[in-house]
């Protein structure tokens, strides 16, 4: 239960108004088009030898993509 309660109090956010009339400036943040998940993948990563179908070349795509944009 302390746990519990440590752990609300600490990882709690507070809505307080700092500076009511700061504007921030506008930020272009990158926009990835990912496909949806495919509803059959096989993924089969094991060291440098990677193994895949249709979907699982998808997922690989996306990842990769997304670990791109965050660079």
């Amino acid at each position: 239960m302390i746990r519990l309660l440590g752990f609300l109090l600490l990882s709690g956010c507070v809505s307080a108004p700092v500076a009511p009339n700061l504007k921030l400036p506008e930020q272009n943040c990158p926009k990835l088009d990912i496909k949806p998940v495919p509803q059959k993948a096989y993924l089969d990563i094991q060291g440098d030898k990677i193994v895949y179908d249709a979907g699982g070349e998808q997922l690989l795509r996306g990842y990769v993509a997304c670990r791109a944009a965050l660079r």
